[in-house]
């Protein structure tokens, strides 16, 4: 008797703790949505996007801002939206359009994504976006993070985001150190920023996280003086900010060495139409030999256009410098080599390759081209 007794003691103990370890738990999580809430309220950007809760302009801003930064997104977004006010106008501009709009953001399938769901939503959805988080992943370009941006900010659906700015201030404010790199880590990052959003309203919660992890909890100099959770905050205890997140996969650059062939007479010039599944697909660039040896222009001549090399009246006018340009996963190093060529050569350029195309320097201009194209164009006429 005096066994069970015991035992019925040991359990309503451990039902107690139990109940008091969620209670300061419940407590600990609303204490920190109601102080992210509260300084979000009073330090968040004005940004044209956070005042409306239509799903368009919450999905272009989410997709612009993937790989860009607000303050050199800020202007295209504005850009984009004035050019594609709508579903329907996007989903009825050309690729060329669209592309055009989108030069100098970088990161391109961003833009034919776009492009593409506008489309199955204009043709196939009537026009409407889907609701929620489970229907929104079945949209072109579409991952996780983008659909639950939507579902939380435009449809009030309680589904959290997870970027890096929230796993950097989760895995600093409750002293996470598992790998970020790994699929189960985000998964449990997923959970604990659900159970943070609690009650609150979803939509501003997840911008609450999002905003604070851009403005205080930074990647390299955090502003932890001042912060409202430095006195609860694992990693201003510790001194570790600056090895959490722990993420131990990096990122591989590879350097490509590229030659670009400015093949030219008068007002005309030469561009190259991109097909393959490289970067920059569908973008205009110039004729373009690749090598890990420096090259000499007669040498990309001679591979990309015999018929310049075989005539003495092909003048090479210019040699540029070398151009650095850099993206996530390679290193370009790219030259031009200009030359001035006849009519009759030109042409016949043009037409040996499905690719090439003639055009005055004018409609250069209204080509969708990479950045490095751009700047070189600008640079030569300035």
């Amino acid at each position: 008797m005096a066994t069970n007794l015991i035992a019925q003691m040991i359990i309503k103990n451990k039902i107690l703790v139990n109940l008091e370890f969620k209670l300061k738990k419940t407590l600990e999580y609303d204490d920190f949505s109601a102080k992210l809430i509260s300084w979000y309220i009073i330090n968040k950007r004005d940004l044209p996007w956070r005042y409306s809760s239509n799903p368009y302009f919450i999905w272009v801003s989410e997709v612009i801002l993937q790989q860009t930064k607000i303050i050199q997104g800020l202007p295209y977004y504005i850009n984009f939206i004035r050019k594609f006010p709508d579903i329907k106008s996007l989903a009825l501009a050309s690729e060329k359009e669209v592309l055009r709009t989108w030069q100098g953001l970088g990161y391109y399938t961003r833009a034919r994504n776009l492009h593409k769901c506008a489309k199955m939503i204009h043709f196939e959805m009537s026009g409407k976006f889907p609701k929620n988080f489970n229907n929104l992943l079945n949209l072109p370009g579409v991952g996780k993070y983008t659909a639950a941006a939507i579902a939380s900010i435009a449809f009030g659906e309680p589904v959290p985001v997870v970027d890096g700015n929230v796993t950097r201030i989760l895995a600093r404010y409750f002293g996470i150190y598992e790998d970020i790199a790994l699929n189960q880590t985000i998964t449990k990052f997923s959970t604990l920023a659900g159970e943070l959003m609690g009650d609150s309203d979803p939509g501003i919660f997840n911008q609450a996280l999002m905003e604070f992890g851009a403005l205080i909890c930074t990647p390299k100099i955090p502003a932890c003086e001042g912060c409202i959770f430095s006195g609860s905050c694992h990693a201003n205890q510790e001194n570790s900010q600056s090895i959490l997140p722990v993420k131990t996969k990096r990122v591989t650059v590879r350097t490509r060495y590229v030659y670009y062939l400015v093949i030219t007479n008068g007002n005309k010039v030469i561009m190259n139409q991109r097909q393959d599944n490289d970067i920059w697909k569908h973008l205009y660039d110039f004729p373009m030999l690749e090598s890990s040896i420096d090259l000499r222009p007669e040498d990309v001549v001679l591979v990309k256009a015999p018929e310049i090399y075989k005539n003495k009246k092909a003048n090479l006018v210019f040699e540029s410098e070398k151009y650095k340009h850099v993206l996530t996963h390679q290193r370009i190093i790219a030259r031009f080599d200009q030359y001035q060529v006849s009519k009759k050569i030109i042409m016949d350029i043009a037409s040996n390759n499905k690719n090439y195309s003639c055009f005055e320097l004018k409609e250069v201009l209204d080509l969708p081209k990479p950045r490095l194209i751009d700047k070189y164009l600008t640079d030569i006429n300035t």
